[in-house]
């Protein structure tokens, strides 16, 4: 079982670095190019921010799972 601790764990830290580049994007107004764009989406600041609280909950929801979860 400490795989899937150690699993929830790295896959927690990919959302926290993926939550943090979203809100730093946000924040700055930084345009780059997003794949979400394919899909005829416009990414703007707004749609960085509420990616950076979506990315954030799941973020802590599976850093809390990691914790629960028995070794």
């Amino acid at each position: 079982m400490a795989n899937g601790t150690r699993l929830l764990t790295f896959l927690a830290g990919v959302e926290t670095f993926d939550a943090l580049t979203h809100a730093y994007l946000s924040m700055t107004r930084t345009s780059v190019p997003h794949p979400a764009e394919l899909l005829g989406i416009k990414v703007t600041p707004k749609f960085h921010a509420v990616a950076a609280i979506v990315n954030g909950a799941i973020a802590a929801g599976l850093g809390a799972r990691a914790l629960t979860t028995r070794a």
